[in-house]
């Protein structure tokens, strides 16, 4: 059996599959051990019966831990109660690469997290951020190339001062003094004039005290410059592209609250 992935599955609604991904959630009732599978596309429940499966299938089930690599084989069925209302009544499974216990249970403090970045990435809230801003970002490029705005990439190393000079970060370049820019406005402003209306989406950066020293602290921009459009009109066109990223954001939202 070839290997499919999740979101295919999902497609078809039924039928035997065989996927392969990481053990996102484990619990054990009973007879019964539920494994909720992640891979690329999307997450899938899945089922493990005791009296349905070999003892050493089972063992295999019972020594898997969370974030180890497996791949298994089911017959999917409709469960309103599942992620996405569906999970795959599994009959066998293989381990790739067992994981260590996975380090983040219930000390959620911000020293500890920082610690296992890494490893907080693969949680649902950080997964779910950085896909609202992966949506924002595809939202306000698609609604830009309508309007037929050029999209630029201004320097990230500047000499001098875009905003406030206390709070640039310096960074060496070559044997000189160089910051990491604060703002992409003064270079919009010269393309304006060859590539007529601009924007660009760029990470900002300034230095924030921190509690070991300073800090480099990066926030999201996206910024336009458009010829002619004057004040009132620019408002205008902000209103309109908030309202289209809340729409996208929603209901990106709303798909991931049903798991």
């Amino acid at each position: 059996m070839e290997f499919t992935t999740i979101k295919q599955s999902l497609k078809k609604k039924k039928g035997k599959f065989k996927f392969r991904g990481w053990i996102k959630r484990k619990r054990g009732f009973g007879e019964k051990i539920f494994i909720l599978l992640r891979d690329t596309t999307d997450e899938m429940q899945c089922v493990f019966a005791k009296p349905d499966l070999k003892n050493e299938i089972w063992e295999k089930v019972e020594q898997s831990t969370i974030e180890s690599s497996i791949s298994l084989s089911g017959t999917l069925k409709e469960d309103k109660r599942a992620p996405n209302g569906f999970e795959l009544v599994a009959d066998d499974i293989e381990i790739i690469s067992l994981a260590d216990e996975f380090p983040i249970q219930r000390d959620l403090s911000e020293s500890f997290i920082l610690d296992v970045r890494h490893l907080w990435m693969r949680s649902s809230k950080m997964t779910d951020a950085l896909k609202v801003k992966a949506t924002v970002l595809e939202a306000f490029r698609n609604f830009m190339k309508e309007r037929n705005v050029t999209e630029v990439h201004a320097p990230m190393f500047v000499t001098g001062a875009v905003e406030g000079g206390s709070t640039l970060f310096e960074v060496p370049y070559f044997g000189k003094k160089a910051y990491l820019t604060q703002s992409s406005q003064f270079y919009l402003e010269t393309f304006i004039f060859s590539h007529g209306d601009v924007y660009t989406i760029a990470l900002p950066s300034e230095q924030k005290k921190a509690e070991q020293g300073a800090m480099l602290q990066n926030s999201g921009m996206q910024r336009a410059n458009l010829h002619g459009w004057g004040y009132l009109n620019c408002l205008i066109l902000r209103r309109i592209w908030l309202n289209l990223s809340q729409k996208k954001c929603w209901k990106l939202m709303t798909k991931n609250s049903q798991h």
